[in-house]
């Protein structure tokens, strides 16, 4: 696995587990953006990314990791730590 598929499937991994501290109409959305973001992932491994993919993938994921993380701040509660 290259290095910036693990790095992706990780992030993604964190915000899953994340968008599980807000309430269900709220990650829903986010979610499905997320969802596909992982289906596009899972495609790398035999079909590796061009580097805008990559790139386009990696700004998404990190939009709806930003987004995940705003609401939960505005909702006073924090991110859940990861091992």
């Amino acid at each position: 696995m290259s290095r910036s598929l693990a790095v992706v499937r990780d992030a993604i991994d964190v915000i899953r587990r994340h968008l599980a501290a807000l309430s269900p109409e709220v990650a829903e959305p986010l979610a499905r953006r997320l969802s596909a973001c992982s289906d596009e992932v899972s495609r790398w491994g035999s079909h590796p990314p061009t580097d805008p993919q990559r790139d386009s993938v990696m700004c998404r994921v990190l939009d709806i990791h930003t987004a995940v993380t705003l609401l939960l701040r505005s909702a006073g509660s924090h991110p859940p730590r990861h091992a």
